[in-house]
Formats: structure tokens, C-alpha cells, sequence
């Protein structure tokens, strides 16, 4: 549906409203799911604090994501409807983005974002889904020269996902001229809020580097489709005609910092994170290069685009069969068969 719609839209459908009936559906799945291989571990975590015994996990869980929990356990008195709202509240987002977006916005949108990312993000790994989706609008602010509502934008979605510590900076190193006085300070500002966090959440962090230390990733190829979306995305960006100068600086800004994570995933799941993180990050780099030297994006970059997330589709939906009705997470509600609320077998 996704990639009719946007057909339609490069036939001359140029209507933002095109993409609403998508989104709609993919809010209208993830909400009545009773799918999403994190499902059952969530509710069962909002389950104990509505019943007013908070969990350690719960305290460990960002400040920002435990106050919407919070808010949506109190306003529906449910596990099931709270976490089935914190769903729509990503889809809302996500529609913030489109009614907001330009054309360039709403080309990576439909050809990379919603297909590679809606379902993993919005039905499974829920925190950082909001910290992503969050991000996507601090970045829309930033091509628009809103600054400051980016940086507070930003640090909203800090409060969802920790994560988000990596995406901003890598967006904003992307942004600075390295060696001025100006780069400098803000290199060190990011570092001191890394350390910052580091501090205030000491335990949290401690917990999160055991739990990854002891889990493994799935098998010795688990990620080598995601560092192969960067690279294609690199690619298709350095045969779009920009100078070796700003190809090999996208090159250290996306395919480094992946590669490096690979190798991290081949001994430990935080690898497979990082690889997520970047994987959703290397696009709006790219981007930007563009904007910043007053280029519209040519034809064979939104080709990379399109290939990468076509790419991605494959590789989430082999990845939802080979983990069908749990067999390889164990999971009680794996993403196929795909179940409802109406279907609810906890």
C-alpha cells in the first residue's frame, strides 16, 4: 500500500494527504496487535505498576517514556490499552512529520522510514520507536533553521531512549566546521552530557552493559543486512556527483561508525542496536550534506534510497519468518502469526 500510494504521488498526486490512508492502517495494526516480540514483557512491566509495585526495570526505564506509561496507565486503567496507546502516540508522530514535510522529506519518509521502520518501532522496541519518531521532527526543525526547537525537541527524545545521545551527535558533528573554536565548544558540551548521563543513570547503565555482555547476538550474520543498507545508502550518495571531499566525510559519518558496530554484533546484541541506530541515522547525514550546499538530491541518490529500503523490507519480513510463533525468541507473541486484542492469549 505503501508503494502504491507513492507511485501515485510520483505520477502528480503531489498531496501530502495521499500518505494519511497509509498511516492509518499501520496505526490501525499496531494498535489492536497482540503481536511484537517485546508485547508481552511490556505489559506485563505496566501490569506491576498499575498495580502499584514499580519494577526494577521500570525504574530503569527513561524519565520521559515512564511519565507517558504513567499518563496512559492512569488515564486507561489497562496494561493492554496503555501500551496499545503508546502505539498511536508513534503513529501520531510519524503524521506530525508528513503534515509538516517537504517533498524531500516526504520521499525519505515513504521510501525508507515507513517501510524499514514502522513496524519494528512501533509494535516491538516501543521506547526508542517514540525517541525515533521524535528525532525525525527535531531534524525537520533543524533543515528549517529552527535551532533551538530542535535542540529541545532532541532533548524530549533523549528522555525516551538514552540512545538518542549517538543520533544527535552524529547530526551535529555533521553539521560543524571540526577545528573551529564553535565545533569545539559543542564537541565538548556533548560530551559532557554523555558523561552527564552516564553519572546520574550509573546503575542503570551498569545493568544495561551485564544484560548485553551475557547476550549474544541470534548468529555470526546477524546485522550484515543492516551495515548493508548504510552502504548502500553511501553509495548511491557518492555516485550522485558530490566532491571525494564530502564522499569520504559521509563515509566516516555512516560506514565507520557501522562497520565498527558490526563487529561489536558478531560478540554482543549491543552491536545490533547501535547497527538499528545507525542504520536509521545514515539518511538524514546524507541529506543534509545536501542541504547544506544548497543541492536538491538527484534521481540516483533516491534510488539508493528506494533499493536500500527495499532491502530493508526483505530483510525485517525474513526476519519476522524465521522468528515465526516464537521459535527462535521464545517470545509469546511473536510478530507472525500476527494476533490482535480480539485474539488475546497472554
Amino acid at each position: 500500500m505503501n508503494y502504491l500510494v507513492l507511485a501515485l504521488w510520483y505520477l502528480g498526486a503531489r498531496n501530502r494527504v495521499v500518505f494519511f490512508p497509509v498511516l492509518f492502517v499501520i496505526g490501525g495494526i499496531i494498535f489492536v496487535r497482540y503481536s511484537g516480540t517485546d508485547t508481552f514483557m511490556y505489559e506485563l512491566t505496566l501490569r506491576s505498576v498499575l498495580e502499584g509495585d514499580a519494577s526494577a526495570l521500570i525504574e530503569g526505564w527513561e524519565p520521559g517514556f515512564v511519565f507517558l506509561a504513567k499518563l496512559l496507565l492512569s488515564l486507561t486503567g489497562s496494561e493492554v490499552l496503555a501500551l496499545r496507546a503508546i502505539g498511536l502516540v508513534f503513529t501520531l508522530l510519524l503524521l506530525a512529520f508528513v503534515l509538516r514535510a517537504d517533498k524531500t522529506e516526504l520521499r525519505l519518509f515513504a521510501l525508507y522510514i515507513l517501510p524499514v521502520f514502522a513496524y519494528q518501532y512501533g509494535m516491538n522496541a516501543v521506547r526508542a520507536g517514540l525517541a525515533l519518531a521524535t528525532v525525525l521532527l527535531a531534524w525537520q526543525a533543524m533543515r528549517r533553521g529552527k535551532i533551538l526547537e530542535a535542540l529541545l525537541i532532541t532533548m524530549l527524545a533523549i528522555t525516551f531512549h538514552y540512545s538518542m545521545v549517538l543520533v544527535a551527535a552524529l547530526i551535529v558533528i555533521s553539521e560543524l566546521k571540526l577545528g573551529t573554536r564553535r565545533s569545539i565548544v559543542i564537541i565538548f558540551v556533548l560530551a559532557l552530557t554523555a558523561i552527564f548521563l552516564v553519572v546520574l543513570r550509573y546503575e542503570y547503565f551498569e545493568a544495561k552493559i551485564s544484560l548485553y555482555r551475557s547476550y549474544a547476538s541470534p548468529s555470526l550474520v546477524s546485522g550484515l543486512s543492516r551495515l548493508g543498507l548504510v552502504v548502500l545508502l553511501w553509495l548511491y550518495f557518492a555516485l550522485s556527483g558530490v566532491s571525494a571531499k564530502r564522499s569520504f566525510f559521509g563515509f566516516l559519518l555512516t560506514v565507520v561508525p557501522s562497520v565498527s558496530f558490526q563487529a561489536l554484533a558478531f560478540s554482543s546484541y549491543a552491536g545490533l542496536r547501535l547497527l538499528e541506530l545507525m542504520t536509521f541515522v545514515s539518511p538524514l547525514l546524507l541529506l543534509r550534506d545536501f542541504d547544506r550546499h544548497g543541492e536538491e538530491p538527484r534521481s540516483i541518490f533516491w534510488l539508493g534510497v528506494f533499493v536500500a529500503g527495499l532491502v530493508g523490507v526483505l530483510a525485517t519480513y525474513r526476519n519476522f519468518l524465521t522468528d515465526y510463533d516464537g521459535r527462535m525468541t521464545g517470545t509469546l507473541t511473536p510478530f507472525l502469526p500476527y494476533r490482535t486484542i480480539f485474539d488475546y492469549r497472554p
